[in-house]
């Protein structure tokens, strides 16, 4: 496949604004190479996004948990399987939820 065909991941301009870690944005990126843009599923294994990232199962569960807190994804527990993972629409701005707003734009969270 040549680059032009390869599939990407956009992460979104807010995203960037808040405090989280190179490490954390490159877990989102991982996740989000298993969006399946049709139906809207997300479900891959905590194991199968650390091989993606590159880093271990704690710290990609640590980092998801990062992901949440500041509302880049939303965990849906699913009894018996994986967890889904939703993603606020791409074009959402958001407000840092530690409080700690980004005085460059004027932003607002996403909602699910």
């Amino acid at each position: 496949m040549n680059n032009a065909q390869e599939p990407f991941v956009m992460v979104p301009a807010w995203l960037l604004d808040v405090r989280l870690s190179a490490s954390a944005i490159g877990v989102y990126c991982a996740m989000r190479s298993y969006l399946n843009r049709e139906s809207g599923l997300c479900n891959p294994s905590l194991t199968t996004i650390a091989v993606k990232a590159g880093m271990s199962h704690d710290s990609v569960q640590r980092y998801i948990e990062s992901l949440e807190k500041v509302r880049a994804l939303r965990i849906v527990h699913v009894s018996g399987r994986h967890n889904r993972y939703e993603f606020p629409e791409a074009d959402t701005t958001h407000k840092d939820a530690c409080g700690e707003g980004n005085n460059s734009a004027k932003v607002s969270a996403p909602t699910y």
